[in-house]
């Protein structure tokens, strides 16, 4: 909001935090590595956590993850120098959980699985009467977030019930090599290896201190995975590659720490094959159309070169969610444009409990009584069909953009144990399938990886 506010709603203005957190979490990374283990292993770790295309992926995307990661990871640190020292980090630990909890809801599973091991196995390392003062703490300041926080909660599911059984194994993958780099006979022994490495620093004979961290870190690691992977096998979904990233960095560091007990040629060997998969990931990522995020500003940039903004007969109907999403944005923030963008869709039937009924209800009141524009149910730009029969006459020019199977399974990419399957999350138009194409002429055709653009006007 407030970079926004100061230098202009832009693509680069949006993705600006995530850049300046990404290039943070690199600084935080090796502090926590350093602080705990040997200058070599923090090296090695700033080298995996650097060089990590997963983590340039998120470092590029105008989403919260990056701060999210950045305020997990800190949560982490001053939990373990609390056990390490046997004296709580007090203040920066509430300042960073509740800097956290606004930024991403599974802080609030971070901190329970803290809190479960701390109860569990620390509760002599940090004074009990400190600890829970500073759990209440949190709570406090974050009673503002209670209405957002059952609202997500009550609101189905944040992924696809999609090859859930494997998808522990495809976030290893992707946390290691990225997201762009398939599942294929090499990817799988090198994957295989990493673990290998991980199974060495967690069974190696270290130092207390040093084993006591690690023990910490593949608790918190294995929690995060196992509760939502459980959760989405048995009920909704809610596995989420991007959601776990502190696991991320937690692989990395094991990684690093396995790594330093090879010999010097190997763990050189190590590190060159992890940079070439890494390499081979971001390559894709930059120049393969399959990977990148759809261009839908090339298609929206061809209405803006054609038409007069004051032209009320003109209409753009979208068939699918991602490109009109996507026009919504550089129609109402971008350009500013306002020319009338519409998702060709049915409202969408109620189906739930009296409770997500009375909070959607409850962000309706919300909408109408203080003026704020949030989701409350459905799309204020939805064209249901019977709009359409009754509206379609009035229009001289139709923009119509299709997106292909190309376009909408791309929104899966990050979801990578649904991405390497067959599945498409949004049903697939062709134009044989809108049965008022045929009241137009179609007089141009634009066409991008992913999606097409129709020019159609009304025949005489």
């Amino acid at each position: 909001h407030f970079v926004v506010k100061l230098f202009g709603n832009s693509e680069f203005t949006l993705r600006f935090i995530s850049v300046l957190f990404g290039i943070i979490n690199i600084f935080i990374v090796y502090k926590i590595a350093r602080s705990f283990f040997s200058e070599e292993i923090a090296f090695i770790t700033l080298i995996l956590f650097s060089m990590s295309s997963y983590q340039i992926y998120y470092s590029q995307e105008a989403r919260m993850y990056t701060m999210y990661l950045a305020f997990s990871l800190l949560i982490i640190y001053y939990f373990l120098i609390s056990i390490k020292y046997n004296s709580f980090a007090y203040a920066p630990y509430i300042v960073f959980s509740v800097l956290g909890l606004y930024t991403h809801i599974y802080i609030l599973f971070l901190i329970i699985i803290i809190n479960l091991i701390y109860f569990l196995k620390y509760k002599e390392d940090i004074r009990e009467n400190l600890w829970i003062k500073a759990n209440m703490i949190i709570l406090v300041f974050c009673l503002p977030l209670l209405p957002f926080l059952l609202k997500t909660i009550a609101i189905g599911g944040v992924a696809n019930k999609v090859n859930i059984i494997l998808a522990p194994i495809y976030t290893f993958k992707s946390f290691l090599f990225g997201l762009t780099v398939n599942m294929n006979f090499f990817v799988i022994m090198m994957s295989l290896f990493f673990v290998f490495l991980i199974l060495i620093s967690i069974f190696s004979n270290r130092r207390y201190k040093e084993k006591k961290v690690i023990d910490v870190l593949i608790i918190i690691a294995l929690l995060f995975i196992l509760i939502p992977w459980l959760q989405s096998i048995i009920g909704k979904p809610v596995y989420s590659n991007r959601t776990l990233m502190p696991v991320s960095f937690i692989f990395l560091l094991l990684s690093a720490i396995g790594i330093s007990y090879l010999f010097r040629g190997i763990k050189i060997t190590i590190i060159v094959l992890y940079l070439i998969f890494n390499f081979y990931s971001l390559f894709n990522y930059y120049f393969i159309d399959k990977y990148q995020k759809i261009n839908y500003k090339k298609l929206f940039n061809v209405i803006v070169d054609e038409v007069d903004t004051q032209k009320k007969e003109m209409i753009i109907i979208h068939t699918n969610i991602p490109s009109y999403a996507s026009f919504e944005y550089l129609n109402k923030f971008r350009y500013k444009t306002n020319f009338e963008n519409r998702y060709l869709s049915e409202i969408p039937e109620y189906k739930g409990s009296k409770l997500k009924l009375f909070i959607r209800d409850s962000w309706r009141v919300f909408k109408e009584k203080f003026k704020i524009d949030i989701y409350a149910g459905y799309d204020k730009n939805i064209l249901t069909e019977n709009e359409l029969k009754e509206k379609i006459n009035n229009y001289q020019r139709i923009y119509l953009v299709i997106d292909d199977k190309n376009g909408l399974k791309q929104i899966d990419l990050p979801h990578s144990h649904v991405w390497e399957t067959d599945y498409v999350p949004y049903k697939v138009f062709e134009l044989k399938d809108l049965w008022w194409v045929n009241n137009f002429n179609i007089k141009d055709i634009k066409e991008i990886y992913g999606c097409k653009l129709y020019k159609l006007e009304k025949k005489i």
